[in-house]
C-alpha cells in the first residue's frame, strides 16, 4: 500500500507475510533507479527514496567492510557508510536543478545502549535522536545548525511550503514550529504486554512516562544513565493532551476501526491494541526490557529452523515467566504448525488473540489451523465473529472463503 499518491512507484518483492525476513535490496540499486527516474523528469517533480541498508542484520558490501564483526555497532556504522555513499549517487544526479533535499531516517538503532540491541521497545535518544539535513543551494544558509527540537511529523509540511503549495504555519524552515515534539512506542504494549511509554521535551528536560517514569537532564546526562528526581509540570501535561488528541488513531481502546479502512499501510490492525491505558492502569504492567526482548527474539528466531520440540520447550519456559505476553503463544502456534500439531496450533493462536495480538497474521493462522486439523464448522464460526475486528485483509479472507468451501 505504500504506493498510494505516486505515479511510479519501484520497490523490492514482497517479503512472505509473517516472515523473519525482510523484502530488501541493495542501496546502490536504488540509488540507481532513483537517478535514472530523476534524470528524466521535466517540471517540477517529487521523490522520496528510501535505503534499508542500516538495519539488523548488518552486513554490508564488501567493499565497506571494516573487518567489524557481524552485527556489531561497527558493523551498523560500515552500513551507515554504505548508505551515505549510496545518498551521494542519487546527489550527483542533480546536476544544477534547484530542489530541496532532506536526508534524514526514521529511528537510530539502540546498539546495546540500555540493553535495547535494535528498536521499537524504549524511548531513549539512541532511537529517537535521527540526522535531519536539508540543503537548497542558493534558497538555504549552507553549514548551519539548529538548536530547537523538531519532529518529523512537521517534514511533509515543510516540503509543502517549500514547494509553495502549503503556507508556513508547520515548516520548521520558517523557525521554531508550534509542535511539541512527542515520541511514544506502543509496541512492546502491542506484542508482548509490557507497559506503553510515551516521552516529550522541555528543553534539555525530558519526561519518559511508563512503568516506572523516569526524568532526564539531557544536558547533564546526554546519555539519560541517571534519572533525575523531577522535572517540569508542563511535560505531564503535554502528554495528557497528546493521549486524547483528536488527530491520533486509536485513541480509545474501543474506537472505531473506520479511520483505517482503506489505509493499506495500517490493514491488518486490530482493536484494542491501539489506544492509551489510564496512567496508573499502565504502571501496573511488566517494563519493557531489552534484554528480555533479545532473549526472546532468540527463540522466535529458532521456529521453522530447529527441533520443534526442543523450540517448545524454550517458549513455554518463556511463558511461564511472562504468562500475558501474547506474543509467545503466537510464535508457540507457529512452532505447532510447523511440527504438524494443527490442533495444538490452533489452540495457542487462541491464547494470542485473547491476550491482545488481535492481528491479520494471527487470525489467519488460526483460521488455517482450523483447516488442516478438519474443523471447519467450528473455524468458520470463529473466522465469521473475529473478522469483525480486524481492518479487511485478504489473508484473513481467503481463509473464511476456504472454510465455506
Amino acid at each position: 500500500g505504500l504506493d498510494a499518491g505516486f505515479d511510479t512507484y519501484d520497490g523490492p518483492a514482497g517479503s512472505v507475510p509473517g516472515s523473519l525476513v525482510y523484502a530488501e535490496r541493495t542501496g546502490e540499486k536504488t540509488a540507481a533507479k532513483a537517478a535514472t527516474w530523476i534524470g528524466g523528469q521535466e517540471g517540477p517533480w517529487f521523490a522520496w527514496v528510501h535505503l534499508f541498508d542500516p538495519h539488523d542484520p548488518y552486513l554490508p558490501p564488501v567493499a565497506f567492510r571494516s573487518g567489524a564483526a557481524e552485527n556489531s555497532p561497527e558493523a551498523y556504522a560500515d552500513e551507515v557508510a554504505y548508505a551515505d555513499h549510496c545518498v551521494g549517487k542519487i546527489l550527483d544526479s542533480l546536476g544544477d536543478e534547484d530542489v530541496l533535499v532532506v536526508v534524514t531516517s526514521d529511528h537510530g538503532e539502540g546498539l546495546g545502549e540500555h540493553d535495547e540491541s535494535t528498536h521499537a521497545f524504549l524511548l531513549y535518544e539512541t532511537t529517537l535522536a535521527v540526522p535531519l539535513i536539508l540543503s537548497r543551494p542558493g534558497r538555504l544558509p549552507e553549514g548551519t545548525t539548529r538548536p530547537d527540537l523538531v519532529s518529523l511529523l512537521d517534514l511533509a509540511p515543510t516540503i509543502l511550503h517549500a514547494a509553495g503549495i502549503a503556507d508556513g504555519d508547520r515548516s520548521f524552515l520558517e523557525g521554531p514550529t508550534k509542535r511539541v515534539p512527542v515520541a511514544e512506542t506502543l509496541y512492546g504494549y502491542r506484542h508482548m504486554g509490557w507497559a506503553q511509554l510515551v516521552c516529550a521535551w522541555d528543553g534539555d528536560a525530558k519526561l519518559i512516562e511508563g512503568a516506572p517514569d523516569m526524568w532526564f537532564d539531557l544536558a547533564k546526562d546526554p546519555g539519560e544513565t541517571s534519572p533525575a528526581a523531577s522535572g517540569p509540570d508542563r511535560l505531564r501535561e503535554i502528554l495528557q493532551a497528546y493521549r486524547t488528541s483528536p488527530l491520533r488513531i486509536g485513541r480509545s481502546s474501543d474506537e472505531s476501526l473506520e479511520p483505517l479502512k482503506g489505509h493499506a499501510y495500517l490493514s491488518g490492525v486490530g482493536r484494542g491494541r491501539l489506544g492509551f491505558l489510564p496512567v496508573e492502569k499502565n504502571r501496573m504492567l511488566r517494563a519493557p526490557d531489552g534484554r528480555r526482548a533479545d532473549e526472546i527474539g532468540r527463540v522466535f528466531a529458532r521456529v521453522d529452523r530447529d527441533d520443534p520440540a526442543l523450540v517448545r520447550r524454550a517458549l513455554e519456559r518463556l511463558m511461564a515467566e511472562d504468562p500475558t505476553n501474547p506474543s509467545l503463544p503466537f510464535w508457540l502456534g507457529r512452532n505447532e504448525k510447523a511440527a504438524g500439531r494443527h490442533v495444538e496450533a490452533g489452540r495457542a493462536f487462541a491464547r494470542a488473540w485473547e491476550l491482545g495480538h488481535r492481528e491479520a497474521r494471527v487470525l489467519a493462522l488460526w483460521l488455517q489451523s482450523f483447516i488442516l486439523s478438519g474443523q471447519t464448522e467450528k473455524g468458520l464460526a470463529v473466522g465469521t465473529e473475529k473478522i469483525t475486528e480486524i481492518v479487511p485483509n485478504a489473508d484473513v479472507w481467503v481463509m473464511v472463503g476456504t472454510l465455506q468451501m
